[in-house]
């Protein structure tokens, strides 16, 4: 599904003091339905490579294979045309507009491909009939727990129907009860064919992943796949 060759990534390019390199020749491929973990302290570049891999970010060396598109060579309109397609977001603090209920919140990526109204509705009470929101789809966001923000963050990413999700730290802002609510509802999502990515520092959120990768220096240092239960 995915594949990556020698993609480095430099910040502060030509600056000889402050230059830094994120990714270095970094080589991955990732197959459709994967339930991936990235891992690494601070620094290690998990987040340069979930933002480039979500078209966020650019990069300086290498290839970015998207099933059969090379992303790198998309112009700008067809890249965010691509983004909206193909992946959704979930982010630590959920990036929910405030002053839109959950349904709204839901409904940008959908009217943002001009989708029917009908359409949409059916779409989005579906989601959150599945992830157990239906009952607030008229709720602001300030009047929901950080659980219930990131289960409306999840139905927003997966309106589209994307191949792919990734998610920032999704129970950073979390207790760690609702944390493992959240980890198990991606589970169920992995289970039913969508390709997961989450880029954590916490082991056990890791742990629900079938794939663990460790960066260091902007490389990989371990790649684990754990046997299937």
């Amino acid at each position: 599904m995915i594949r990556l060759n020698n993609i480095k990534k430099i910040y502060n390019k030509g600056s000889k003091e402050n230059e830094l390199i994120a990714l270095n020749d970094l080589d991955l491929e990732i197959s459709e339905g994967e339930f991936l973990a990235i891992m690494g302290p601070s620094g290690s570049g998990k987040t340069t490579l979930l933002n480039i891999l979500g078209l966020m970010d650019s990069f300086d060396q290498g290839e970015y294979h998207f099933f059969d598109t090379q992303v790198e060579k998309l112009n700008r309109k067809d890249m965010d045309k691509f983004r909206s397609q193909k992946i959704g977001f979930v982010f630590q603090q959920f990036m929910l507009l405030p002053d839109y209920t959950v349904f709204e919140n839901a409904e940008i990526p959908l009217r943002a491909r001009n989708i029917k109204r009908s359409k949409r509705k059916e779409i989005i009470m579906k989601l959150l009939e599945q992830v157990g929101m239906e009952k607030y789809a008229k709720t602001i966001p300030s009047r929901l727990s950080g659980g219930q923000k990131q289960r409306c963050a999840i139905v927003r990413a997966l309106v589209n129907e994307p191949d792919l999700i990734l998610a920032d730290e999704p129970t950073g802002a979390l207790d760690r009860k609702t944390g493992q609510e959240i980890m198990n509802l991606l589970k169920e999502l992995n289970k039913k064919g969508k390709t997961i990515i989450v880029v954590t520092h916490d082991p056990t959120v890791a742990d629900k992943a079938d794939r663990i990768i460790n960066l260091e220096d902007g490389r990989i240092i371990s790649d684990i796949t754990k046997e299937k239960e």
